[in-house]
């Protein structure tokens, strides 16, 4: 599957790519967020920090954490690893009020106990700093089998106000469009012709050439699909459904 992950990661900010308006409304609610990010930045979950480069002029250090499934046991990832510390979100290998900021990007689906892992950040954030926070909704399932939860807005305020954190604003990204797009062609990519199949070990050389040729007629579908659902996905964000939220809170000043 390595080509199919080296596939989504390379190009999903192109119109062609299945999961184009996953991006797209994620980048726009970051950027919504942008004026929130200050000082220390702590990244939990960090993956290949695709904000990184956006954010890096507001902070004065960026700090990327992370633990990825099969760390250990994948020499491959470990060399393509982006993190400056290995470690579980759970248990910050960080001081109690050392950071201005931490970044939790579609990383509360992930854990099975997301209280532990928000009240560790709480306790990593400095009095007066922001915990910025993107979790999909409407989204397939993914990175199984630790994908356990969807949120809801209303799921995230009372995981903030649980731990006393105020929730300066919680934000759904994607509409209707947005939403039918992405589900249409995930369905095509992995269940409908099943392209995911192509790097498979145990998928035949007929059908692996087979699935290679029928691979530039399902991109051009991908960005038909794409830019019919973003010239009608123009009115806006939907309440309804939405791909992901995005949820900033603010831990108070002491006094």
């Amino acid at each position: 599957m390595e080509k199919i992950k080296g596939f989504y990661q390379l190009f999903w900010q192109w119109i062609f790519h299945p999961e184009f308006f996953y991006w797209y409304a994620r980048k726009n609610a970051m950027a919504i967020a942008e004026k929130y990010v200050k000082g220390v930045l702590l990244d939990i979950g960090c993956g290949e920090m695709p904000f990184k480069k956006k954010l890096l002029p507001k902070v004065e250090f960026y700090f990327g954490l992370d633990y990825p499934p099969g760390f250990e046991h994948s020499a491959t990832l470990r060399k393509k690893t982006c993190m400056n510390v290995i470690a579980a979100g759970e248990k910050l290998p960080v001081k109690n009020d050392a950071v201005d900021t931490v970044l939790l990007l579609d990383v509360l689906e992930h854990t099975k106990d997301f209280r532990s892992i928000m009240n560790a950040a709480s306790n990593a954030l400095k009095a007066g700093g922001h915990i910025i926070t993107t979790t999909p909704f409407l989204y397939p399932v993914h990175m199984e089998p630790t994908d356990f939860f969807r949120y809801t807005d209303s799921a995230l305020f009372e995981i903030g106000s649980g731990i006393s954190l105020e929730a300066k604003l919680i934000l759904p990204y994607g509409n209707f469009w947005h939403t039918f797009a992405l589900l249409l062609n995930n369905f095509i990519f992995f269940d409908g012709i099943g392209l995911n199949r192509i790097a498979k070990p145990g998928t035949k050389g007929i059908l692996k050439t087979l699935l290679l040729l029928l691979l530039p007629f399902c991109l051009s579908l991908f960005t038909l699909v794409n830019s019919v659902c973003f010239i009608l996905g123009r009115s806006g964000i939907s309440k309804h459904f939405p791909l992901g939220y995005i949820a900033i809170f603010s831990k108070g000043i002491e006094r």
